[in-house]
């Protein structure tokens, strides 16, 4: 069987976590010798790296299916990332083998098992929490870099802990030698990614601003791009540092989803709109020109008028 001739393709739903990942199956597919294709009609093997944030990601997950199946009814398909992982049962039926978060780089390694028609694996279980390092470097201008997974956060509307398990982070040690691998390729910008990037924790008790404190030291990295974090997790040490930091981008997503106390509560959030209002503050005290961007969730159970109204 001559791998080059096994036209793979990868199909990425949801969050810059998940681009992340695929890039790194890509990579490892490319290093065996497959040819990964993005061309649909010539897809033998189909990777789709699934989302469940929403119910519009789950939506997109079952259409990009079904029109998988539609137009390439020979194609094998292997079914990695969140979705996946939470609805194994709905999905044995319809996919060739199906991989949760903490064990899809094991889809590299059933390539081969699938090409040749092996029998249908049943699914296999989230059962381990360790930690796999991933970044692109195929986006020309900026990379996607994993430093953490999973989360213990637990907020009432989120199914993401389920599906990516506890939160665990990479080393410093080892993001920075990603980082500079990276910068090898002529990538100016890192995108720092996660589930709960803000709880970036090593073996150490090494936090979140130690590893920024190490990524601003690298030559040739230009930017570095973090991709949320939660109020809660964005001290003012964190924000002074990327007040004075040029290498840091001074752009701030930070998940609100109400400004209202009760709701705030009911999501089981680990602050109050009290602490969001200081946090933006403050960002604006030592960074004018700073970008804030915002999640907002509305219709939360039990909301009323005046509830909404003090979130706008």
């Amino acid at each position: 069987m001559n791998r080059q001739d096994i036209h793979i393709i990868i199909k990425t739903l949801g969050c810059k976590l998940n681009f992340s990942e695929s890039a790194a199956i890509e990579q490892q597919l490319s290093a065996k010798g497959y040819q990964v294709s993005h061309e649909q009609d010539k897809g033998q093997i189909f990777i789709i790296n699934t989302c469940a944030v929403t119910a519009m990601a789950e939506k997109k997950c079952k259409q990009l299916l079904n029109h998988i199946k539609l137009n390439n009814k020979e194609a094998k398909i292997a079914m990695v990332g969140c979705f996946g992982a939470l609805e194994q049962a709905q999905f044995c039926q319809h996919v060739d083998v199906i991989f949760g978060n903490k064990d899809k780089m094991q889809v590299v390694e059933w390539i081969e098992n699938l090409y040749q028609n092996q029998p249908i694996c049943n699914p296999i279980s989230n059962n381990n929490n360790d930690f796999f390092a991933s970044y692109s470097i195929h986006e020309r201008t900026r990379s996607f870099l994993k430093i953490q997974d999973g989360c213990n956060y637990h907020c009432s509307y989120c199914t993401v802990c389920i599906a990516r398990g506890e939160s665990r982070s990479d080393s410093i040690e080892n993001v920075v030698i990603n980082a500079k691998h990276i910068v090898n390729h002529d990538i100016k910008e890192i995108v720092l990614t996660g589930v709960n990037v803000g709880d970036f924790r090593t073996s150490k008790n090494e936090h979140f601003i130690d590893l920024l404190k190490e990524l601003v030291k690298i030559n040739g990295l230009h930017r570095i791009r973090i991709s949320s974090i939660e109020p809660n997790l964005l001290t003012n040490e964190i924000i002074q540092l990327s007040a004075e930091e040029e290498k840091i981008v001074p752009h701030f997503h930070i998940p609100l989803q109400s400004g209202n106390n009760r709701i705030l509560q009911l999501m089981r959030r680990r602050y109050q709109r009290e602490l969001f209002a200081e946090k933006v503050a403050e960002i604006k005290n030592k960074i004018p020109h700073a970008c804030i961007a915002a999640d907002v969730i509305v219709g939360f159970p039990s909301e009323t008028d005046d509830d909404f109204e003090e979130s706008i």
